[in-house]
Parts: structure tokens; sequence; C-alpha cells
């Protein structure tokens, strides 16, 4: 399954990477350049939204040195990390949009991120130690066995007392997964979406060592009325 979404990506990343971010038209390659600044300057709400969250829940973001960032993508939120965090590891699983990335963060003289390409299941299960992680519009496109995995393994990478802002879709009116009917399927090479129901995101928290210190329904999958989004503020106790 890893596989398969790794493949979407970098075929996503060769030939529409703005759009692949963001799914707006104004984003598809032949209209970037006139969107560019509102593109990147998006990123800020992104950061200042997980920084709010840290600070009503009683942690202060100047506490935490390392951060690391679940799907970075172009680097779109990473820039603005960059300038709350002492280091910042930005990881993504498509090499295209790290090369952009890396082009956009050293125009902007950023110096304090390292980018990580987790083109193999096996880059994260060794997954450094951090005080913070961070991902939005990431972990939905994983089917939930592997979102369900990438849980558990982004959890463990926590310090004692680490925070992590995680965006998961949890609900979607009819929506069901058959792990061997979707290996059997092929690949679109396109965006998909999946969820994984809250009672398995808290049961994953739980057996991390973790607790949740805030959920929130944050609206960033669209049409509320038949699909569901949580943020969650997870601790690491």
């Amino acid at each position: 399954m890893f596989d398969r979404i790794h493949q979407a990506w970098e075929y996503l990343g060769e030939t529409d990477p703005y759009w692949s971010v963001m799914t707006q038209p104004q984003f598809h390659l032949e209209q970037f350049d006139l969107h560019r600044q509102a593109f990147y300057t998006s990123g800020k709400y992104a950061c200042d939204i997980f920084l709010a969250s840290l600070r009503r829940n009683g942690v202060n973001p100047h506490h935490l040195n390392t951060c690391l960032e679940v799907g970075c993508g172009v680097g779109r939120v990473t820039n603005y990390l960059a300038q709350s965090f002492e280091k910042v590891i930005a990881a993504d699983i498509s090499k295209h949009h790290l090369a952009i990335a890396k082009n956009y963060l050293a125009e902007a003289n950023v110096a304090n991120v390292e980018l990580l390409h987790w083109q193999d299941i096996e880059a994260l299960a060794n997954l450094p130690s951090v005080d913070a992680i961070f991902s939005v519009i990431t972990l939905q496109h994983n089917p939930p066995p592997v979102m369900a995995w990438m849980l558990k393994k982004l959890l463990s990478a926590l310090k004692s007392n680490g925070v992590a802002f995680l965006q998961i879709p949890t609900y979607r009116n009819g929506y069901l997964f058959e792990a061997q009917r979707y290996l059997d399927t092929p690949s679109p090479k396109t965006l998909e979406m999946h969820f994984l129901p809250q009672r398995d995101v808290f049961r994953l928290i739980e057996e991390s060592g973790c607790i949740c210190l805030e959920v929130r329904e944050d609206g960033m999958v669209g049409d509320e009325d038949k699909m569901l989004s949580n943020s969650f503020v997870i601790q690491k106790t």
C-alpha cells in the first residue's frame, strides 16, 4: 500500500506539484505563477493554527526545539515552522516536491531545515526523537492501515511531554475500505482520500503512551454534511 502511494505522489510531484498540495484550480502549473504569493502565504495560517492550539493547551512553543513536519510538500508551511522552532525536519514521500521545497527555502535564506525523503516504509520505522510533530492534509491520502501504522510510528518518536498536531479525516458517509480490493485495483495516479475512525485514533493514542489534549472539527476535507475531519492535539505522557 505504501509503495502504491509513493508512486502516485512521485507522479503528482512531477506533473502538478502545487495543485497536489492545495487542490484549487489556480494552483495548476499553467496558472501558478500568478498565484504563487497566495499559495505560500497560506502556510502561515496553518502554522498559526498549530501554535495557537499548543498555547491554549498550556504548551509553550518556545520550549520545543525540534519539529517534525509530516508531508512538507513544496515547503508551504515549512518556512513558517522554521521561524518558530530551532530545527525543523521536513519529510515528504515525493522527491519532486522536496526539490521544489529545497529551492524555495534556499531563496528564503532558511538554514534550519533538514529535508527527508520517505521513499520506503523503512524510513518511517527509524524516526528521530522530536519535541513536536505537525501534519495537515497529508495523512488523509494514505489507506487506513497505513495511516494507523504511521500514527503509531509518529507518536513513538515524541519525546516525553512532546506534542503532536495531526489532522485526520475520521468519517465519510458510505466509506468502506477493503484491503484486498484496494490492492487489486489499479492506481489512479491521483489524490486518494481515506478515513480513520475517531475510535481508532483514540485507541492508538492510548496505546502509544499519549493523551489527547484537544480534538476539533476542522473542515479541511469540505462537504461537512458528508465528511468529517478532526485536528488532534496529542501529548506524550
